[in-house]
C-alpha cells in the first residue's frame, strides 16, 4: 500500500458511540437520482454474499475521532458480510474481515458544494483506497469515474464509443440519461427497480384480462 494512503488501525472499540451524520437532501433531482442509484446498486449485489451496499452512511477511519468522517451518497464494500450497520467503522471492518475493501463510492454534487470540498473528498477516498469513485454534477449532468491505480492515485476512466463509463467494480456501464444515472450491460439498459415492477404489473394485468375473456 502506498504511504499516501490511510492505514487502518486494529482496535476493539465496542463502547464508543459514533454519531451518524445524516446529510440533507439538496433538491428533488438530487433525491431522485440518489434513491434510484442506491436501489440499482442493491439490486446488482443482492445475491453477492460478500458485498455490503449502502448510502448516506458515515465512514469513520480513526477510533474515537468523530471528526475523521466522510459520508458517500452510495458505496459498495467487498469482502464483508451483509449485516446492517449504522455507520461504517473501517478499522473494525478490517479487523473482522482482513480482505475487506471499499470497492465503489459515489457523490452527487450540487451548485452549493464548493470545489474545495470536492477536492477534499477526492483525496480522502483516494487515501482510503476506494477502488472506484464516481462523481455526478447535478448542475451540468456530468459523470466522472475515477479508478485507483497501482500507484495509489486515481485515473479518469474515459467513456467508450457509446459515451458510457465502464465500472469494473460494478461490471456495468454508467451514463446519465433521462434524468437518471443508467446502468448498461451487454449493450442493454438495465431497468430501474420501479421500471421492472411496472413491466411485471403490466404483464399481470394483460394476463388477467386475457383470462377473463
Amino acid at each position: 500500500m502506498p504511504d499516501t494512503m490511510i492505514a487502518m488501525p486494529s482496535v476493539a472499540d465496542d463502547h464508543f458511540e459514533y454519531p451518524y451524520e445524516q446529510k440533507e437532501i439538496q433538491s428533488d433531482k438530487h433525491a431522485h437520482i440518489f434513491m434510484s442509484f442506491g436501489n440499482m446498486l442493491m439490486e446488482l449485489f443482492k445475491d453477492v454474499p460478500d458485498a455490503h451496499v449502502g448510502g448516506d452512511q458515515a465512514f469513520y477511519w480513526t477510533p474515537r475521532v468523530i471528526a475523521d468522517v466522510i459520508v458517500p451518497d452510495a458505496h459498495v464494500l467487498r469482502g464483508v458480510d451483509k449485516s446492517q450497520r449504522d455507520s461504517i467503522r473501517l478499522f473494525e471492518e478490517r479487523d473482522k474481515f482482513p480482505d475487506s475493501r471499499i470497492a465503489f463510492v459515489m457523490e452527487i454534487w450540487s451548485k452549493d458544494n464548493p470545489m474545495r470540498e470536492r477536492y477534499a473528498k477526492y483525496d480522502r477516498y483516494r487515501r482510503l483506497g476506494a477502488s472506484e469513485y464516481l462523481e455526478y454534477d447535478a448542475k451540468t449532468d456530468e459523470l466522472v469515474l475515477h479508478r485507483l491505480g497501482e500507484d495509489g492515485f486515481y485515473q479518469i476512466v474515459e467513456p467508450n464509443d457509446y459515451r458510457r463509463l465502464y465500472s469494473k467494480e460494478l461490471n456495468v456501464e454508467l451514463v446519465y440519461e433521462d434524468g437518471l444515472i443508467r446502468f448498461y450491460r451487454d449493450n442493454q439498459r438495465i431497468p430501474t427497480v420501479a421500471e421492472a415492477q411496472a413491466v411485471l404489473l403490466a404483464k399481470d394485468a394483460a394476463l388477467a384480462e386475457k383470462q377473463t375473456k
